[in-house]
């Protein structure tokens, strides 16, 4: 299932985000939802277990693990929008200065 979010709920359906109408709220903290699927070796994009030794991520446990750089990318995608728009606004200040 590439591109789409499933999620695994059996046993800690609390842990899990439910979804009223547009917005997604968590029953946890999203480092504490990311930390538990990394110990379960869980992508927290796709769903799919991780193999052994094949972890992407940042190296930080409360920021999980994914299977894949491509579901990495898709989870942290708003995010490191966020952070290339800023670093492009600090060149060009920098350049008409």
């Amino acid at each position: 299932m590439t591109g789409s979010c499933r999620r695994r709920d059996r046993g800690y359906p609390h842990l899990y985000p439910q979804t009223r109408g547009r917005l997604t709220e968590m029953g946890v903290p999203e480092s504490e939802y990311l930390l538990h699927l990394l110990e379960k070796g869980i992508c927290p994009w796709c769903g799919k277990n991780i193999p052994e030794g094949t972890r992407v991520g940042t190296g930080r446990k409360s920021e999980g693990g994914f299977c894949s750089l491509s579901c990495y990318g898709n989870y942290h995608a708003l995010e490191l929008h966020e952070r290339a728009r800023r670093v492009s606004d600090i060149v060009k200040r920098r350049e008409r200065s």
